[in-house]
């Protein structure tokens, strides 16, 4: 005797399928993102405030100098996490995806074969669990846009690293000479940061909420 019905299983199927296109991605993005991603974090972190040089307390500049490196690198690490989660975040999506369209080929192949009336309501119930899931994971990506807000992150570290590496280097040994052959000014310096620095103060995060839309399962024909 069949202790569930028609309408029982086929809602069943289409919830356990749901949940395996999100719980699939999230095992394998976690196991890669403890192995790989927060490797690569921890490698290229910026220098904190206790690794910035040790200045002249007199000297007001150099002080400002060293204040100003520790928000670059700051403003440096918080972008390195933004582009840590967005690709992690990005790799959930893309293979929660994969996970969807194998489940929905599948199932798509095996209605297609024997037609959609005389198919058993679990297989009516993967087939529209994983036409469900494919679309919200597109979706998903294009609203986002993962690999957008991860370039403009990895655009705005680049920048930090590189204005960072160069006040660093010149607040441990201040050139005798500036870039136009005068005499070097650590307060235009400091002030040339600052004003680059401006540039990066930005969120960079992007969203674009007109690819949401509405998105209609056709069932197949018997």
């Amino acid at each position: 005797m069949n202790c569930f019905s028609p309408a029982t299983a086929l809602w069943a199927v289409f919830f356990a399928t749901v949940g395996v296109s999100f719980l699939v991605p999230f095992l394998f993005a976690k196991a890669w993102g403890d192995s790989k991603i927060d490797r690569f974090s921890e490698h290229y972190k910026l220098p904190g405030e206790g690794d910035l040089p040790t200045v002249d307390a007199t000297n007001c500049f150099a002080k400002n100098g060293v204040v100003l490196a520790h928000k670059i690198s700051k403003r440096g690490n918080t972008s390195l996490a933004v582009v840590r989660d967005f690709t992690l975040y990005h790799y959930i999506a893309l293979l929660g995806s994969i996970t969807s369209a194998v489940l929905g080929g599948t199932s798509a192949f095996l209605v297609a074969t024997d037609g959609w009336n005389r198919v058993n309501e679990a297989m009516q119930g993967m087939f529209l669990g994983s036409a469900s899931a494919l679309a919200l994971w597109l979706t998903i990506i294009q609203v986002f846009r993962y690999a957008d807000t991860i370039a403009k992150h990895e655009s705005i570290y680049t920048s930090c690293s590189n204005l960072l590496s160069d006040l660093v280097s010149v607040l441990n040994c201040p050139p005798k000479l500036g870039q136009d052959g005068k005499e070097f000014s650590l307060e235009v310096y400091i002030r040339e940061v600052a004003s680059k620095c401006a540039a990066i103060r930005t969120i960079g995060i992007t969203f674009d909420g007109s690819k949401i839309s509405r998105f209609k399962i056709d069932i197949p024909k018997s």
